[in-house]
């Protein structure tokens, strides 16, 4: 340890090390994480929820829950991946990457704060017209397309928001949120799709309108904050 010690030193108060509950839930820092934790467990929610429901959507020929659609259930079976359905599944899963992209570039020129919430009130109403039976490939492209915006830009303001002490524990911590709510979200596809499509819909939208919430309560432009090797006092 004395190597490793004289190769980092430890800075004046660091040897008075917190417990992890202490570190990540200080009064100065709770309503970050539990706003980014919203916002993670959201939008993994909706994202890997997606991952599931495209190809799945697109085979079955899913078309929303109101409208042309009506109430059906899609049918469950197994059939094999046509051209069509392939190069549908391929548009939706590269407007995810475009969407990625734009999420860089407009928090890079808007900032952070602004770009999340907008991103995150428009995936809502995307969600929310995916109970329309309108065009099924244009409908889940822009789903996975603003989930990708959403997604990119999260990331940036959960790095940039924690001090050096504490954002390894954070960011693990928001992390683990995060991943269950990709588990919930991919899960429900295969629990809610064949028996009541409007549920699943429901917690995709649900989801969406939690992940805006989170935003709100972040309520923390963190482009031009200086990371902090340790907190101010």
């Amino acid at each position: 340890s004395s190597g490793i010690n004289a190769e980092w030193p430890l800075r004046p108060g660091d040897e008075d090390e917190g417990s992890f509950f202490r570190d990540v839930f200080a009064k100065d820092r709770i309503r970050h994480v539990i706003a980014l934790g919203l916002i993670l467990g959201s939008n993994l929610c909706v994202v890997y929820g997606l991952v599931v429901f495209l190809p799945l959507a697109l085979m079955s020929h899913f078309c929303g829950v109101v409208g042309g659609g009506g109430m059906s259930v899609p049918p469950h079976t197994c059939t094999e991946l046509t051209s069509d359905a392939m190069a549908n599944l391929s548009l939706a899963t590269f407007s995810g990457l475009i969407g990625t992209i734009v999420g860089c570039a407009s928090s890079m020129v808007w900032g952070r704060l602004n770009p999340i919430r907008t991103s995150t009130l428009i995936q809502t109403l995307v969600i929310s017209g995916l109970f329309l039976c309108t065009n099924t490939t244009v409908n889940l492209s822009a789903a996975v397309f603003i989930t990708g915006v959403v997604n990119c830009i999260e990331w940036i303001v959960i790095s940039e928001v924690f001090p050096t002490k504490v954002r390894a524990s954070s960011i693990g911590f928001i992390n683990a949120i995060g991943k269950l709510g990709g588990i919930i979200g991919s899960s429900a596809v295969y629990g809610l799709l064949y028996t009541s499509p409007a549920a699943l819909l429901a917690l995709f939208l649900v989801a969406s309108g939690l992940c805006f919430t989170g935003t709100i309560i972040l309520n923390t432009e963190t482009k031009y904050i200086l990371l902090q090797d340790v907190d101010p006092k």
